[in-house]
Parts: structure tokens; C-alpha cells; sequence
């Protein structure tokens, strides 16, 4: 239902659809995501996206991709902040309920290319997700990986880097 392996641009396989990387200023961006239903969606589509959003963040170089940013407003959320040791974790539904200290780091979107923007976020994080059968996590990141997730789930609001801009 969602795609095969896609690039910056978009690729196309002749029995499934195209998807494309959005980059700002597309107003797609801006979309709110809705949640994943477990009744309502297909195992096998929940596991292609996320293994089509992990093959796109690969490709890119990037360490984070939301859902939202290859066109399907999903809350959806794969982040690998170790490339090359294939840590791939995959965040379905994904919401903060707790944030613990501050720190200021320049990040970088793979939707908004060629910007790095100085954004201040919690340095620690609890965050409340299902996995790919479903079940819900509740778990504790801190540092580089409570950055990312938090940067990807501002994707699933519409919010990107270029906001932090004027705060």
C-alpha cells in the first residue's frame, strides 16, 4: 500500500505508487499526522512503510525521517543514531509525556537541505509508542537520540527546523 524504496527525488515501480522526499517550503510539511490504527491497517503496510522510511533516511545520510516527510501523514517515526551499527528503532504513534533538562544543538533536516539551525530541546526524554505488533512502550532517551525523536515528532505536528528560527 505505500511504496518501494524511494530516493531524494522519487522512484517509481510499476505496481505501486510514487513517493517523494518533501522539502520546504511544500506546504505538505504542514500537515498534521493522524495515528495509526493496528485494526484499521495492514501488518504488512505498517512494516513496508517503516522499511521504506528507513531505506530513504539510509540513502539521504540522514539519521531521523517522519512519515510526514515522504507525503503520508502518518504518525510514523524511524530514527538510527548510529549508522553503520544498524540500530535501527521504529516509533509508531509516538508522544513525549516527560521532558527533563535543556540543551542547544544545530541540526539539520533532510526537508529543509542545505540549513543547520541552532534549536534547544530536553536533553532527556519519556516517550509513549506502539511497536510494529502494536504494543505499547513507555521508555526513557537522553542526548543525541531524545534529540532526534523529538525533532521527528515535531515533523508529525507540521512543525520543522525553520520555525525554531525567531524563538
Amino acid at each position: 500500500m505505500y511504496s518501494s524504496p524511494i530516493t531524494e527525488f522519487s522512484s517509481k515501480d510499476e505496481n505501486k505508487g510514487t513517493l517523494e522526499l518533501l522539502c520546504f517550503p511544500d506546504p505538505k510539511l504542514r500537515q498534521k499526522s493522524t495515528d495509526i490504527s493496528f485494526e484499521n491497517e495492514s501488518p504488512d503496510d505498517i512494516k513496508e512503510l517503516a522499511e521504506d522510511m528507513a531505506i530513504v533516511m539510509s540513502q539521504l545520510g540522514g539519521i531521523g525521517l517522519a512519515a510526514p516527510q515522504i507525503n503520508i501523514h502518518k504518525k510514523m517515526i524511524v530514527v538510527d543514531t548510529s549508522p553503520g551499527e544498524n540500530n535501527l528503532h521504529c516509533f509508531i504513534n509516538p508522544k513525549i509525556i516527560d521532558r527533563e533538562g535543556r540543551v542547544t544543538t544545530n541540526e539539520r533536516c533532510l526537508s529543509v537541505p542545505d540549513m543547520e539551525i541552532p534549536i534547544t530541546r530536553s536533553r532527556k526524554i519519556r516517550l509513549q509508542f506502539d511497536d510494529m505488533h502494536g504494543k505499547r512502550h513507555v521508555k526513557n532517551y537522553e542526548d543525541l537520540m531524545a534529540i532526534c525523536i523529538q525533532h521527528e515528532v515535531d515533523h508529525l505536528d507540521g512543525k520543522i527546523i525553520i520555525d525554531f528560527i525567531a524563538s
